[in-house]
């Protein structure tokens, strides 16, 4: 899970590269973090930290 989180990181920077506006590179790059810090968030196992 943490290898797709990574993946997602990586895929939203090179898109960012493509774009023409920095609105249209950093809301790809907010998009891809946010899904990779969810996916990272959800693989840590919270009951045993609670």
């Amino acid at each position: 899970m943490i290898l797709i989180a990574i993946t997602l990181i990586t895929i939203g920077w090179s898109l960012h590269k493509k774009q023409k506006t920095s609105q249209g590179a950093f809301g790809k790059i907010a998009f891809f973090y946010a899904l990779a810090l969810l996916l990272i968030l959800f693989v840590i196992p919270w009951n045993v930290w609670i």
